[in-house]
């Protein structure tokens, strides 16, 4: 799930996107009644080999530094005709530009705190035993990181801040506090 609690997965390799109207419960469990949405990433080669490539950057007004993401996607036969493979790494960075100041002194405590690192890896491997016989496994990894803590944000290296007693957030007791990434 993302930082804004959309269940979209930040897949870099896709091959396409499928909408199937529900319901889907028999196949895609309770959960799919009104619908589901399957992402597709392209299955392995046994005959041809692949390589996708992608690389931008960019940069945010007010953000405490550079907006990039690289990514790569290979994949071919191992043994032609017989065992394929795919697989995939990503990485991302977004910017952030919310800065968090202490209240009462107006220091800022923390800069870009609403930054977003994102780190994926696809691998799959496609075994064809025989014309009428495949298998295939895979595996999906994805990991999105953002350093705001409750419903606050908090700088992701250790710093003190002294919460007031009508404090920015009601879920801290009023004093000194240690925040930790």
């Amino acid at each position: 799930s993302s930082g804004n609690g959309t269940p979209l997965p930040p897949i870099f390799d896709l091959s396409r996107v499928e909408v199937l109207e529900g319901p889907q419960g028999t196949l895609f469990g309770a959960s799919s009644e009104g619908g589901t949405i399957r992402f597709i990433t392209p299955a392995p080669d046994l005959g041809t080999y692949h390589v996708y490539g992608k690389l931008d950057g960019g940069r945010t007004d007010h953000a405490n530094g550079d907006n990039y993401s690289a990514g790569i996607a290979v994949g071919g036969p191992l043994i032609p005709g017989l065992l394929g493979f795919r697989g995939s790494v990503y990485t991302s960075h977004n910017a952030g530009y919310i800065n968090v100041e202490d209240p009462l002194t107006r220091e800022t405590i923390g800069r870009g705190l609403n930054s977003t690192d994102v780190h994926e890896f696809h691998g799959a491997l496609l075994w064809q035993a025989t014309k009428d016989f495949s298998a295939q496994a895979s595996f999906f990894f994805s990991n999105q990181s953002t350093p705001f803590w409750l419903s606050q944000y908090m700088e992701s290296e250790p710093y003190e801040i002294d919460v007031p007693e009508l404090g920015f957030d009601i879920n801290l007791p009023p004093g000194k506090h240690t925040t930790s990434p």
